[in-house]
């Protein structure tokens, strides 16, 4: 190749004008090598990669489904029919039991009072007899001393004998510091009721 014509041009010229000679010289050769890979036939395919061991980067959050269906399924089968309970109300049944005689055949076994309070059994015998008597129970009312009560629920009696309490006066009796309302009821007639927490017991026959 002639290049004695670049000995008449200054050097610097020179230098300038070799880069670009260089430059238009390297796209034309880009040109070339790409066309040719461009025309070349696809290869056979290669082996396939092997997994990699390091997991990748944990990816953002998806948006969330689409609300699903609120579905109400079939009703159940209708069950048999309960057994009719009885018509009485608890204060109908009460009334009825209290009527009943004072017979052994319709009185309620105390095992099956559920919290029934624990009490003291005595028998008083009769004068000059051997035995017998009445059965004598106590009652212990002192959960219902509140400093203000005079009227106490008590136990089913035939009989009223004795109110006794820690309080002056400590001891009670029918119509002459207690009266006998009901078979469930008494009232004391002191002028200051129990004070409030203490102990109180009633006597009395069944």
């Amino acid at each position: 190749m002639d290049d004695s014509w670049l000995e008449d041009e200054p050097k610097s010229e020179q230098n300038d004008l070799a880069k670009k000679v260089i430059k238009e010289v390297t796209k034309e050769l880009e040109k070339i090598v790409l066309k040719a890979i461009k025309d070349l036939p696809p290869g056979p395919p290669g082996p396939p990669g092997k997994d990699s061991k390091i997991p990748g980067p944990k990816g953002e959050q998806g948006p969330p489904g689409p609300k699903g269906e609120f579905v109400i399924g079939p009703p159940g089968k209708e069950g048999p029919p309960g057994k009719d309970g009885s018509p009485d109300t608890g204060k109908e049944i009460v009334d009825k039991v209290n009527k009943l005689p004072i017979e052994e055949d319709y009185m309620i076994d105390a095992v099956h009072i559920k919290n029934m309070p624990k009490f003291r059994v005595e028998k008083k015998g009769k004068k000059g007899g051997g035995g017998g008597g009445d059965i004598v129970f106590v009652e212990d009312l002192s959960a219902q001393t509140d400093g203000a009560r005079l009227t106490f629920t008590v136990p089913y009696h035939r009989k009223a004998l004795v109110v006794m309490g820690s309080d002056f006066p400590s001891v009670l009796f029918p119509n002459n510091g207690f009266t006998d309302d009901s078979p469930t009821q008494i009232t004391l007639t002191v002028t200051n009721a129990p004070s409030a927490g203490s102990q109180l017991g009633f006597q009395y026959v069944v």
